[in-house]
């Protein structure tokens, strides 16, 4: 099950954080709003360590590309589709 939201305005966090906290440990994340329009977002700390985790991932591409076959051959023929494709000559 998705865990909940909440949204709030900057001025309602200001009252009462105490309950705030509360809602963020029970909700995992709290919108705070100016003017109606997301801020900011207060979250969790399980939340927050998870989405670090994520980002935290490598994105190294190394290994992911294999050349099998002739790499002169197989760019013309990439560019000769891709002048098809235009409605070029080729």
């Amino acid at each position: 099950m998705p865990r909940q939201t909440k949204t709030l305005p900057l001025t309602e966090l200001r009252s009462r954080l105490s309950p705030v906290v509360h809602d963020i440990e029970r909700l995992g994340a709290v919108a705070v709003t100016v003017r109606g329009e997301v801020r900011a977002w207060l979250v969790s700390p399980g939340r927050f360590e998870r989405s670090r985790a994520e980002t935290a991932r490598p994105t190294s591409m190394r290994g992911t590309l294999s050349i099998c076959g002739d790499l002169e051959e197989g760019s013309a023929r990439a560019a000769d589709a891709w002048r098809a494709s235009a409605g070029m000559r080729p």
